[in-house]
């Protein structure tokens, strides 16, 4: 089974939401084709010396292939650094992990740096750049194994979605189906 980093950090923002998105291939909100280019052209424009920037890359993981490009990437002799670039703020309050950022984004940067240290066989630093501010990550890998564990469980197994029951389901465009 593929599965990209980002499809992984959508998954961890709704497993719900996601399974309607990826079965019922939906059209995306103008929104968020808008929110998607607004990010394109904010990839672009950020550099950073040393860095190679969204490098198709794949890793087998067990039983899993994670497929994806992370954003921003170096590799020096003990490590892998690697930067995910969001375009929204970050959020006020800390995550269950005690980091002020989306566990959306946890996953997915997590999801990166497990693909790079299998690819490169070397230790990973992580980093989200938000708009307002920037956070180094600790390697959980329990915490991606869980995602890809589940996520599996409902694209291969046929396991009923998770549901996430909070104020997200306001502005969900699948919320009368859930």
């Amino acid at each position: 089974m593929h599965i990209t980093p980002s499809s992984l950090g959508e998954f961890a923002f709704c497993p719900q939401k996601f399974y309607y998105k990826k079965t019922l291939r939906k059209r995306e909100s103008l929104k968020r084709i808008i929110l998607k280019l607004i990010g394109k052209i904010m990839h672009l424009l950020y550099r950073k010396r040393g860095f190679e920037r969204e490098k198709l890359m794949s890793a087998e993981i067990g039983d899993v292939v994670l497929v994806g490009k992370p954003d921003m990437f170096r590799v020096e002799e003990d490590f892998v650094e690697v930067v995910e670039l969001k375009v929204k703020k970050m959020p006020k309050k800390a995550n269950e992990h005690g980091l002020r950022i989306w566990n959306s984004d946890l996953v997915q940067v997590l999801a990166y740096g497990l693909m790079l240290e299998k690819i490169y066989g070397r230790g990973v630093k992580l980093k989200i750049k938000y708009v307002d501010g920037e956070v180094e990550v600790p390697f959980m890998k329990d915490v991606v194994f869980e995602y890809i564990n589940e996520y599996v469980d409902v694209f291969k197994n046929g396991k009923e979605p998770r549901k996430i029951r909070d104020g997200r389901c306001k502005r969900c465009e699948y919320r009368e189906m859930c």
